[in-house]
């Protein structure tokens, strides 16, 4: 909170609205994990001070600040309207801040190809999130079979459906694919609890 509030202080101060300055804080309150790619980028401005409130305020975002992300990226795209990667965070925040039909809306004004793929991954979970299977299913379709994004997609699928069994072998194939993550070891947990298997 300190780097938002030192950021938004110095644009007030200015009386101009930063693109940096917003690009950060929006960085910064979305993707908590990756700190030091922050700082380089605040240092890159010669800002020393920014860089440790930056690091401060990095560490100590919870998840329900994805509204406040969302608000910066919304700013961001008055600022570059033209900008892809902005309105693609502004999707993942309000996606992340439960606010799917927000979240679906701002996917569809996302248009650069690059951003393809992610977008329909994201509209995806976006659907899976409201229960809206066949659409999820339908989504994930697009993705291609071999991608482990897919498949992971297809066994989370199967495990809402309550088919744990199968979503075990689409967990177990991922691991083939991309290696042993946490998050598909869980995945695989959660199965056998639901299934009783202590």
């Amino acid at each position: 909170k300190e780097a938002a509030n030192i950021l938004e202080t110095e644009m007030k101060r200015s009386r101009q609205e930063s693109r940096a300055a917003l690009s950060l804080i929006g960085k910064c309150i979305f993707d908590r994990r990756e700190p030091i790619r922050f700082i380089l980028l605040a240092q890159l401005f010669g800002n020393n001070i920014l860089s440790l409130a930056t690091c401060k305020y990095h560490m100590a975002v919870v998840p329900e600040q994805f509204e406040l992300a969302a608000g910066v990226y919304y700013r961001l795209i008055q600022l570059c309207p033209d900008n892809d990667d902005y309105k693609f965070d502004l999707a993942m925040c309000l996606y992340k801040a439960c606010k799917y039909d927000e979240a679906m809306k701002a996917s569809f004004s996302v248009q650069s190809s690059k951003f393809a793929g992610r977008v329909q991954q994201l509209q995806a979970a976006i659907k899976y999130m409201e229960d809206d299977l066949p659409a999820a299913k339908s989504l994930i379709e697009k993705q291609g079979e071999d991608s482990c994004e897919a498949v992971v997609n297809q066994g989370c699928i199967l495990y809402k459906e309550g088919y744990y069994s199968e979503a075990i072998e689409k967990f177990q194939q991922a691991i083939q694919l991309e290696g042993v993550k946490a998050h598909l070891s869980y995945n695989i947990a959660l199965c056998h609890f639901n299934m009783k298997q202590y």
